[in-house]
């Protein structure tokens, strides 16, 4: 049973949603004057808009990056990476600041990317909550982990399946949904 304030939360959660899905529409309709092509076929979407916007954004990126592969993957798809790695953590550890260790993973991802600085955690210090406790702890695994994503991304999923079935036999647990 839900408490009053998760009833609420979810209410306004639900209302920002319509309300941005609402601005979307009412800015295009703007943009647009009410004049497009509506396509009836995911694959002549995916053909005359959303291709368009990729060779747009990785035009962007090659121009920020370079031709630094791994890094321009991780700005052009960060949810998708940000997803997967604080569903890491929420399984392995807790959801206990799961989005805050994800989010020091990609940080350090990126530093990796652009500066070759080899990820090394500072234990000592006097805050942290943001790093990992039990996976994705060595520099090692979090470059595997990461490639297993790209993999998994690009339709390739067994790197992917075989590192969560590691992380699950070395944690003693069964993957769960």
């Amino acid at each position: 049973m839900k408490t009053e304030e998760q009833v609420d939360i979810l209410l306004i959660s639900e209302q920002l949603s319509k309300a941005f899905r609402d601005d979307a529409l009412n800015s295009f309709m703007k943009v647009t004057n009410g004049q497009f092509k509506k396509f009836k076929k995911p694959r002549d979407f995916e053909f005359h808009v959303i291709r368009p916007l990729d060779i747009y954004v990785d035009g962007y990126l090659l121009s920020l990056h370079g031709d630094n592969e791994k890094l321009n993957f991780l700005f052009k798809n960060y949810d998708f990476v940000e997803h997967h790695i604080s569903f890491i953590f929420r399984h392995f550890e807790g959801s206990n600041c799961c989005v805050d260790k994800a989010k020091t993973i990609i940080s350090e991802l990126i530093n990796y990317y652009k500066n070759n600085k080899t990820i090394l955690f500072d234990y000592k210090q006097e805050f942290t909550y943001h790093l990992p406790e039990k996976v994705l702890k060595e520099h090692e695994q979090i470059i595997e982990f990461y490639n297993t994503i790209i993999n998994l991304f690009y339709g390739r999923p067994i790197s992917y399946l075989k590192f969560l079935n590691q992380l699950a036999l070395e944690e003693g647990n069964k993957y769960e949904q």
